[in-house]
């Protein structure tokens, strides 16, 4: 493994040629939660970095953030880690673009298998209320892909089912089907 994320950021070839090195940073981060070798404090920096960050870099991030919680098993990563990227999902999940609010709407509903499952279900509750049909629907689909069972992730059936847009109620509809 790459001991310095130096050596990694600065590489421009055409896999690694995303024109940002936080983006790169980001990644390598990911990978290093992985492999369980990424100390919390690196963490917190890193996702701080993306406070103000272009809404590409964001999407981005989580798109790696959702790739290592579908790929990785969530209850293998260090509890403090876990906390510090449902904050960050939640942080996104507030975000001006939906395009961002979608990717953080799929990273949360994979905190909904970990001990905070509460803190994931109730921002997706929130953004049921609120947000764009694509992210309410997106949410449906999937908490129907993970299978879960719980008080909060009813009530957002239940919200889906009685929703103003016809598509979203469809595929609540689906989902209580099941």
């Amino acid at each position: 493994m790459i001991n310095d994320a130096n050596v990694l950021s600065q590489g421009r070839d055409g896999f690694m040629n995303t024109g940002d090195s936080n983006s790169v940073q980001f990644d390598f981060t990911m990978l290093r939660i992985a492999h369980g070798t990424e100390p919390t404090d690196d963490l917190v920096y890193i996702l701080s970095s993306f406070a103000y960050a272009e809404g590409s870099a964001l999407i981005n991030s989580l798109k790696s953030l959702g790739n290592l919680l579908e790929y990785k098993a969530i209850c293998d990563i260090d509890p403090v880690t876990q906390m510090a990227l449902l904050q960050y999902c939640i942080s996104l999940a507030r975000h001006d673009m939906r395009d961002v609010r979608y990717f953080a709407a799929t990273c949360l509903t994979e905190f909904c298998s970990t001990a905070f499952s509460e803190a994931a279900l109730q921002c997706l509750a929130e953004m049921m209320q609120v947000d764009h049909p694509e992210v309410r629907i997106r949410i449906l689909r999937k908490l129907k892909e993970k299978g879960l069972s719980s008080d909060t992730r009813d009530y957002i059936v239940q919200q889906g089912r009685v929703d103003n847009n016809w598509a979203v109620r469809r595929v609540a509809s689906e989902l209580t089907d099941v």
